[in-house]
């Protein structure tokens, strides 16, 4: 996947998450951020990267976005089919989210919104 792909994928989710909130809380209070991260994301990515992140970090946007893009690398090399839509469901329903039809609603608005943004650029 390049950079502008990824950087694309990622400015869509944001705006599917939060619509850029960096302060957002969701999920009764487990989601933070612009990209709406659990604790459970940034321990997995601390794990594999050794990187030290704390969930707080999270409402910090750098920070988002690389504990998002490492997750994302992590969970998608399990998929044959690298599309948007999902690696989207990647991201929002975990290992196996893109096999999981309950995220088939998230993966269908961050491709909408993921073509919104390609018109523009």
């Amino acid at each position: 996947m390049t950079n502008i792909v990824m950087a694309l994928l990622l400015s869509a989710m944001i705006n599917v998450e939060s619509r850029g909130n960096d302060q957002a809380i969701g999920d009764h209070g487990q989601a933070y951020g612009c990209l709406q991260i659990h604790k459970e994301c940034v321990e997995h990515v601390n794990q594999v990267y050794g990187t030290t992140y704390t969930h707080r970090d999270m409402f910090v946007r750098s920070n988002a976005l690389d504990v998002a893009t490492k997750y994302l690398q992590i969970t998608s090399k399990k998929l044959k089919h690298k599309t948007v839509s999902n690696l989207a469901r990647q991201y929002n329903g975990g290992p196996r989210g893109a096999w999981n039809t309950s995220t088939k609603g998230y993966g269908l608005k961050v491709s909408r919104e993921y073509m919104r943004l390609t018109k523009g650029a």
